[in-house]
């Protein structure tokens, strides 16, 4: 959401909203330098995973209020795949993105953090 303060009251509050027929849980933000906002989370919802829980990232267009692109991370099974953080790299050519997974084909335990 922004919303920018003027004199110290609150004007001209954008709303975006987005999701599936479950729940999208959205973890963390960044905003790069030219004000494009990146959300990255999780999901459970039918037709945005392949699996249990699969991690989403979207790049918005602020201005606008358009998503750019996203993108759906998973597995295939019942196994949970969790954003943590995202980072966008000063020169916007890089997107970061950590967290855990629980995934036996993947995983060295029971759950291991995993970076993309």
């Amino acid at each position: 959401m922004k919303v920018p303060a003027v004199s110290g009251t609150y004007s001209n509050t954008t709303t975006w909203n987005f999701g599936g027929s479950f729940r999208e849980i959205a973890s963390t933000m960044d905003i790069d330098p030219s004000g494009f906002m990146y959300v990255t989370g999780t999901s459970d919802s039918d037709g945005m995973t392949s699996g249990f829980e699969d991690i989403f990232t979207f790049k918005f267009n602020p201005n606008t209020g358009t998503g750019v692109w996203g993108v759906n991370i998973g597995t295939y099974d019942s196994s949970s795949e969790n954003a943590m953080d995202i980072v966008v790299s000063p020169d916007m050519q890089s997107i970061y993105v950590v967290g855990v997974m629980d995934f036996n084909d993947y995983t060295f335990g029971a759950t291991d953090i995993f970076m993309i």
